[in-house]
């Protein structure tokens, strides 16, 4: 799973929004809201541009992108309650990725031991990402 994925489906979560519905033109503001903390995260986490995230994150332009993370910082400095939200959604985005990477060498790990037992090659070995 990317990161990508991982931050919708965390935002989404906690903001108690349909993944479906980022990609939507909807612009009820708990929609715009979960879009814009999918911006903010996503140039923090990722390095994705902002016209790669856009394309991604609802099919908007980079200017919306922008607007989004400068809208999600102005909030953090000027609402607590959103800042402590903002705070544990990056909690638990940075644990699902970790949970990701640490799955991934569980499955590495595993075929190579599979490779190592039956006195196969671990050259050959190619991790699934």
């Amino acid at each position: 799973m990317d990161k990508l994925t991982i931050i919708k489906n965390c935002v989404c979560r906690a903001r108690e929004v349909s993944p479906m519905m980022l990609n939507g033109k909807n612009r009820k503001t708990e929609i715009v809201t979960a879009r814009y903390l999918c911006y903010y995260f996503a140039r923090e986490l990722t390095k994705l541009t902002f016209q790669e995230m856009g394309r991604l994150i609802g099919g908007k332009d980079h200017a919306t992108v922008i607007h989004g993370c400068k809208t999600v910082e102005n909030l953090i400095f000027t609402d607590k309650a959103f800042a402590i939200e903002v705070d544990s959604i990056s909690k638990d985005i940075k644990k699902a990725i970790d949970d990701a990477k640490s799955q991934t060498r569980r499955r590495i790990y595993n075929r190579y031991s599979y490779n190592a037992r039956f006195n196969r090659s671990a050259t050959r070995l190619t991790p699934v990402l």
